[in-house]
């Protein structure tokens, strides 16, 4: 089962007023939570590789808005493509 963890202090407050409701998150929140993870990481990762921020040239900072595109915005952007790029 995935475990997703908020905010200690909001399920804290919503234990003590409300201590038999079930918290539950929307799918928005898990999203967004997910790519602030994953923007971590790559800056993590970027500057443990290169000891500075990422830039255009690096391949994990041009790339990095590939996970965020909605399905129909990535396939336009793949028909914008010049030929020959992947």
């Amino acid at each position: 089962m995935f475990r997703f963890h908020l905010s200690a202090e909001f399920r804290k407050a919503i234990h003590e007023s409300l201590p038999e409701a079930k918290i539950s998150v929307d799918c928005f929140h898990i999203v967004q939570r997910a790519h602030q993870m994953l923007t971590a990481v790559r800056q993590r990762r970027a500057h443990d590789l290169h000891g500075r921020r990422g830039r255009n040239i690096d391949p994990a900072y041009k790339y990095r808005k590939l996970l965020t595109y909605n399905l129909e915005n990535l396939f336009r952007e793949a028909d914008r493509a010049p030929e020959g790029n992947p």
